[in-house]
């Protein structure tokens, strides 16, 4: 009896690490798949994205069902890619306007539920979008700094205070990006009243997950004095647990503090090393730095 109870325990444990292990290679090629999709809408290759974020519906339903909030994420990208489409074909515009609604559904649902990550997509549709806080942290630090622009179109209507209420509910659950936008959102005093030193708590508790991200935004504020002491050496441990992530911004701004002395010994060639990095990312402010000193 004892042998036959062990003999199934055995046959059990190792069903389950299957399925475990199936699930995550489905969790990696759905997250691929979204990547793809937002990076060829992006591209303007709207079609492409639409193939790709059906598939990606797909494999959501199949694998966590229908309801599930990563069918809305899937939902949600393939809308943008109908929306562009809808500037020349209006037949797409609705399909867009009735994805979008539909994808508000499945998150706000899941999020209701205490879906930590549906909580960040809800956040991020009411939001302005994926980049709003690295480039107010990055414009603040260097003034001259050109803005980037920011796709704020979620197929909704943007409501600050709307995006700080899902934003808060996934914070509170641990959710990083969540952490991070919604202590920007405290910088920018959007949907709260402006409280620099809850940004700073919000954005420590983000980057103490690792979140690059979060990391950089706590050495600008480190640089600035804004909720914290002015700190260039903090600054610094900062921007640099951030570069090494390969944050591009982080690596411009370790760049800035070696080339001026800033929390560091002045060194001209580290501060070099550093805007190359993130000038080979294509960072339109790191080549300019590179051409202001002469470097190729």
């Amino acid at each position: 009896m004892k042998r036959l109870l062990c003999a199934l325990l055995l046959v059990l444990t190792v069903s389950f690490l299957n399925a475990q292990e199936e699930a995550g290679t489905a969790e990696k090629e759905w997250e691929a798949m979204i990547k793809e999709c937002e990076e060829l809408t992006a591209k303007k290759r709207h079609h492409e994205a639409i193939e790709v974020g059906k598939k990606s519906a797909k494999i959501a339903a199949d694998k966590y069902g229908k309801e599930n909030w990563r069918v809305g994420k899937s939902i949600l990208v393939m809308s943008l890619a109908y929306k562009r489409l809808g500037t020349v074909d209006p037949a797409k515009k609705e399909i867009a306007a009735s994805g979008f609604e539909r994808a508000l559904a499945i998150l706000g649902k899941a999020a209701e539920q205490g879906n930590a990550q549906a909580q960040f997509e809800l956040g991020e549709m009411y939001g302005a979008g994926k980049g709003i806080a690295v480039d107010m942290a990055l414009t603040r630090a260097l003034p001259w700094i050109k803005r980037r622009p920011l796709n704020a179109d979620k197929g909704v209507a943007v409501d600050k205070a709307e995006a700080v209420k899902w934003w808060r509910r996934a914070a509170e659950q641990g959710h990083a990006m969540s952490q991070f936008f919604f202590g920007a959102m405290y910088g920018k005093g959007e949907g709260v009243t402006q409280d620099w030193a809850l940004a700073v708590k919000w954005y420590r508790k983000a980057a103490d997950q690792g979140l690059a991200d979060a990391q950089f935004g706590l050495g600008v504020e480190y640089s600035k004095g804004e909720g914290v002491d002015r700190d260039d050496v903090e600054a610094v441990k900062w921007y640099r647990k951030a570069a090494d992530q390969g944050l591009a911004d982080a690596q411009l701004l370790l760049g800035f503090m070696y080339a001026h002395g800033r929390g560091v010994a002045e060194d001209d060639e580290e501060g070099v090393k550093w805007y190359r990095k993130a000038a080979e990312q294509g960072h339109a402010n790191a080549k300019e730095a590179l051409k202001a000193l002469g470097v190729e």
